[in-house]
């Protein structure tokens, strides 16, 4: 949503109804994804827990019921904000507004691939509020599991032919680590990913320890790390153009 209104009960003469009030998206938005935040952060923690006090099995079994608890989290905030700003525009006060939600996209912005594989969903009676949507709430989630796809075969080619380095539960940790951090701060995980290895390898060396390091623990530390400071450097790379 943008400053476009949310949905609030109050009393009536016939009770209580809900009814449209425009408020900052801030308030609204920031609220929803703060607590899409909190809980990526919890399982995270979760992950990170697994790994310390369970066996290498168990970890792989828990992995794989966070990355599809992470997924469907993404799911419900688009959906979330989807349906708010459905109900935003659908009580509008302004006429204006109210006839987006069953408006067709315009023609001034067709293009060449809408017109061709798009045609019967955004010229449909409510095509323009499903291209804004798409635009505004969906494509991020769309590029979040376009990338976790990319990562995962990238993790079980490099399986495949360096297995020494990669276990198996490595390759879930990855993928939940792309799901977690998001788009377009994966732009950052990835390389972070091989830093932290080299890091951690030549902390190995120092002190003596194993000279092969798996992926595990670089996978979570640098998603833990992006987390927290990926917008930071998203400004620092001069990469905000990536968001979305």
């Amino acid at each position: 949503m943008t400053h476009d209104g949310v949905c609030q009960f109050r009393m009536t003469e016939e009770g209580p109804s809900f009814y449209i009030y425009f408020m900052n998206y801030f308030e609204v938005g920031n609220l929803i994804y703060f607590l899409q935040r909190l809980a990526l952060f919890l399982i995270l923690v979760f992950i990170s827990g697994s790994l310390i006090y369970s066996k290498k099995e168990r970890s792989v079994f828990y992995c794989k019921i966070l990355l599809s608890v992470a997924v469907l989290l993404r799911v419900f905030y688009a959906t979330t904000l989807t349906v708010l700003q459905y109900i935003a525009w659908k009580n509008s006060e302004s006429l204006l507004i109210q006839s987006l939600v069953e408006s067709p996209i315009d023609k001034s912005v067709k293009t060449e691939i809408i017109s061709k594989y798009f045609y019967g969903i955004f010229e449909g009676r409510h095509g323009y509020f499903i291209f804004y949507s798409f635009g505004r709430f969906w494509i991020n989630f769309l590029l979040v599991i376009c990338m976790a796809l990319v990562f995962f075969l990238i993790l079980y080619a490099l399986r495949r032919y360096k297995s020494r380095f990669i276990e198996k539960q490595d390759i879930c940790f990855g993928v939940l680590g792309v799901v977690i951090v998001g788009w377009p701060s994966v732009v950052l995980y990835v390389p972070s990913v091989f830093i932290m290895t080299l890091i951690i390898s030549i902390g190995r060396r120092i002190f003596g320890r194993a000279t092969v390091t798996s992926l595990k623990w670089p996978l979570i530390i640098a998603a833990v790390f992006i987390f927290f400071f990926g917008n930071f450097f998203l400004d620092l790379f001069k990469l905000v153009f990536l968001k979305i």
